[in-house]
């Protein structure tokens, strides 16, 4: 069997990284792109239903509203949103975070 002189083994062992390179940066940049459309997926701010429980309510007061898709009913406190807003936040949910 013949072997190949050094240059051309170093030349395909470049090659071959280059080629490891690329396709470890595409899927990074795949991944990037998915998160970054996941997120474009949800609205800003509280849902239309936390703002409508709260319509007319101050921080505080108790609010009760029906949750988007179960169609369950749950009972929060209204609170003062990032954008300003007062909303219904349901017992027991995570605090929305501070802009």
């Amino acid at each position: 069997m013949h072997r190949l002189p050094r240059a051309a083994r170093q030349l395909i062992l470049s090659r071959l990284i280059a080629i490891a390179v690329t396709v470890a940066m595409a899927g990074l940049l795949i991944g990037i792109a998915q998160a970054q459309q996941s997120r474009q997926g949800r609205p800003d701010g509280a849902p239309p239903e936390a703002l409508s429980a709260c319509s007319g309510k101050s921080t505080g007061d108790a609010c009760q509203m029906t949750i988007r898709g179960k169609g369950d009913s749950a009972s929060g406190q209204c609170i003062d949103t990032p954008d300003n807003n007062v909303a219904c936040l349901p017992e027991g949910a995570p605090q929305p975070p501070k802009s």
